[in-house]
């Protein structure tokens, strides 16, 4: 999958000298940055970061997007030196997922990533029951999510990977 994520960041990266303002191609590179950066690449995780950003900052309707940059704002306080540097950083992600959440048409994404982020935060954040309720809520509304297609099968299989990794 490493490879293929790679590949696919260097595909939106040619698209978007192409095409600069194209919202799908800055989406999906940041996208496929953050997703890359969640598995420890740093470099990544800040790029994504700041595409993120600047996506919020063109388009803040968009509950996709809000979800995407919490999501990366709470996997940015991890690399913060300075403890209230990191619990900025994760108020910030956190508001931004709640936000998200109220914005959408449907809550499943922006519920399922606030409770995928928060439950791979330190135990001593005590987060753990918000995940839990999350992502039991995005567990039982899969089969249904998908039927409609308002989200892929991976994305249900996310839910329950991280459910079960949190009951574990």
């Amino acid at each position: 999958p490493e490879a293929l994520l790679e590949k696919k960041i260097a595909t939106y990266r040619e698209k978007l000298e192409e095409h600069p303002d194209r919202f799908a191609y800055r989406f999906q590179l940041a996208r496929h940055l953050h997703l890359r950066g969640a598995a420890d690449n740093e470099d990544a995780a800040k790029e994504a970061l700041k595409r993120l950003e600047d996506l919020h900052d063109d388009y803040p309707d968009r509950p996709i997007i809000t979800s995407y940059y919490g999501a990366a704002m709470v996997l940015s306080a991890k690399r913060q030196f300075f403890t209230w540097d990191k619990m900025d950083h994760l108020k910030e992600g956190r508001s931004l997922l709640n936000q998200a959440i109220e914005q959408a048409d449907d809550p499943y994404l922006p519920r399922l990533f606030r409770g995928i982020t928060a439950a791979h935060l330190p135990k001593k954040l005590d987060q753990r029951e918000a995940a839990f309720e999350d992502l039991q809520w995005a567990v039982k509304h899969a089969s249904e999510k998908l039927e409609k297609d308002v989200i892929r099968p991976d994305q249900a299989a996310a839910a329950h990977y991280h459910f079960a990794h949190l009951l574990a």
